[in-house]
């Protein structure tokens, strides 16, 4: 015995092999003849194999596709044959056509219905389908039934309106089906605007639209659909523009329903609801604002507030609780800003937002209950505080909202324009005189420029910093230049409207190059950045004066002197400025 093992077990062991060969054989036959073998009966008990199926033939994917979207399409053709039945009773008043409206919105919200069981199953092709037929059946229909067919009434057909589309952007947005977000959307947005002019009604479309546009941020914000919301806010705008115009210009296309007061509150909760959204995202979520909330913010400000002064004021109504509604929004953006966004968030965008929004609450505010002289004083009295504030607690956004302040009374009080009259008036026109409000600004701007340069001594400012300070140095180096200009021309006996049109001009010119060689002199000395960056405009403004007129009215003295005084102060005022820029550290006083 060879290893152990008797001649008897490795005959048995031999017999097994041949078996299983045998087995083997057979099984490779059955499969190239495409057929399943039985398995031999000469396998021991035990040793049984189970046999996969092998009978069964995978569909190619392509072609599994084409058969669901034939059945889809038959399926579809069929609803369609449903709708158009209900259509046909409802034409032959078998049924109340209220009633065969209602059933045939209710087939296309039934089928939206259906888009989660076909989305459970993984068949995202079949949720389509039901989405894209139920448009096709319900917006259709409302349109057919409040026009052509005149059967029910066009209020009815905005409520089945916005109830079919509130169902399908729920749906949609549950299930992540942004294609069919943009059906719903853009259908919405269409049949609005057709009902709207086949109608003559607005009122009603106008509330779903707001609803969209506010369902379309949320939408925006949940699932990232952005561009949806640019749609719908640019469709509502353009229907309360063609509001605004109407009720503003007394159209006789107005109906009872859409007078202006009622326009006019269109306008403020247009306003009003999209800065709820921006806040709510802002504060609440703590998201911050985004390109579109700034956009729409601008847009909402101009359109809803504007759009409800112009109808007051067109409509022969007073603006006082228009100004009283944006001081409130002033003092809640100055709030929410600096108590709350300026605490959690920092000094990002979203504060800026606020404070901007603010800003412009306060000066749209002011301007719609104060007037007069008081109206300068007003924004007098604020730039100072501004600038004061701003200074004590190192407020940057602050500071900047002092020079716009100080700014506004500057223009409002004339400064602005005298400031370029004295050197631009012909010596043949009368002077022009700034007036008590004018000077009181020219003041302020002063006050409030030392404000800001003396709270900020000894720190390093930076140029975005230094650009409030600029403002307000240029309405100060033009308020003194008025002054310079009219006291030299007294000097001279050149007032206009006598005043020697040479004379006249050599006064200007020296005026200029005098400024530009003593801001050279002490913008370095006293490290103020922003009144060395005024040295090469007003130097450009200098040269074409030269040009413009002293060419054209001038003496040969008179020219002499300016193209001397003009030559030096070109030389002298930009090497001052880098000279002391230049110069050791030590050599310079540190203040800043």
């Amino acid at each position: 015995m060879t290893n152990g093992f008797p001649p008897d077990a490795i005959l048995d062991q031999l017999r097994q092999l041949r078996t299983i060969v045998a087995e083997l054989e057979d099984r490779v036959r059955s499969l190239e003849a495409g057929t399943s073998a039985a398995p031999s009966a000469t396998l021991a008990a035990g040793d049984a194999v189970q046999e996969a199926p092998l009978n069964t033939v995978a569909e190619l994917p392509h072609s599994g596709h084409f058969n669901h979207l034939v059945a889809l399409t038959g399926r579809s053709i069929m609803i369609l044959a449903v709708a158009f039945l209900l259509r046909f009773i409802t034409e032959a008043e078998i049924v109340p056509p209220a009633l065969g409206a209602s059933l045939g919105v209710a087939l296309g919200i039934g089928l939206l219905l259906l888009i989660p069981r076909s989305d459970r199953k993984g068949d995202r092709f079949s949720a389509a389908a039901h989405g894209l037929t139920a448009v096709a059946i319900a917006l259709p229909l409302i349109l057919e039934t409040v026009v052509t067919l005149a059967i029910i009434p066009y209020r009815l057909g905005a409520l089945y309106l916005a109830v079919f589309t509130a169902v399908g952007l729920v749906v949609v947005w549950r299930h992540n089906f942004r294609s069919l977000a943009w059906v719903f959307g853009l259908g919405a947005v269409i049949l609005c605007f057709t009902l709207i002019s086949k109608t003559g009604h607005h009122l009603e479309f106008f509330f779903i639209l707001l609803a969209l546009g506010a369902g379309t941020c949320l939408l925006a914000y949940s699932r990232r659909w952005h561009l949806l919301r640019w749609v719908a806010a640019s469709a509502l705008a353009l229907v309360l523009l063609q509001l605004i115009f109407m009720a503003s210009g007394g159209s006789q296309d107005l109906l009872v329903s859409e007078s202006p007061r009622v326009i006019q509150a269109l306008c403020l909760a247009y306003l009003l609801v999209y800065l709820s959204i921006f806040s709510w995202r802002a504060l609440v979520q703590g998201r911050g604002v985004k390109v579109f909330d700034i956009v729409q913010s601008a847009v909402a400000v101009m359109i809803g507030f504007g759009g409800a002064v112009r109808i007051a004021l067109n409509n022969g109504a007073g603006t006082g609780l228009i100004g009283l509604l944006a001081l409130i929004g002033a003092v809640a953006g100055y709030t929410v800003a600096f108590a709350f966004v300026s605490t959690r968030q920092g000094r990002g965008r979203t504060f800026f937002y606020f404070a901007t929004l603010a800003l412009v609450f306060l000066f749209l505010g002011s301007l719609m209950i104060v007037h007069g002289p008081w109206l300068t004083w007003c924004w007098i009295a604020l730039g100072l505080a501004a600038s004061g504030l701003g200074g004590r607690f190192r407020r940057v956004t602050l500071r900047y909202h002092a020079a716009v302040y100080i700014t506004l009374a500057s223009l409002k009080s004339g400064l602005v324009s005298a400031s370029l009259l004295a050197f631009l008036v012909p010596a043949t026109s009368r002077w022009p005189k700034l007036s008590a409000t004018g000077g009181s600004a020219l003041a302020a701007a002063t006050a409030a420029y030392l404000i800001l340069v003396l709270t900020q001594r000894g720190r390093e400012v930076p140029f975005a910093r230094r650009l409030p300070r600029l403002a307000l140095a240029s309405l100060l180096m033009g308020g003194t230049g008025y002054f310079a200009v009219m006291a030299l021309a007294s000097l001279t006996s050149c007032l206009p409207p006598t005043a020697h049109s040479a004379m006249l001009a050599l006064s200007r010119t020296l005026v200029i190059s005098i400024t530009a060689v003593f801001l050279g002199a002490m913008a370095p000395r006293l490290d103020l950045k922003e009144l060395g960056w005024l040295i090469y405009p007003i130097l450009l403004f200098g040269c074409g004066k030269l040009l413009l007129e002293d060419m054209k009215s001038g003496s040969a003295i008179t020219l002499a002197v300016a193209f001397a005084s003009l030559g030096g102060a070109l030389v002298l005022g930009p090497r001052l400025l880098r000279k002391r820029e230049t110069a050791p550290i030590g050599a310079v006083s540190p203040s800043g």
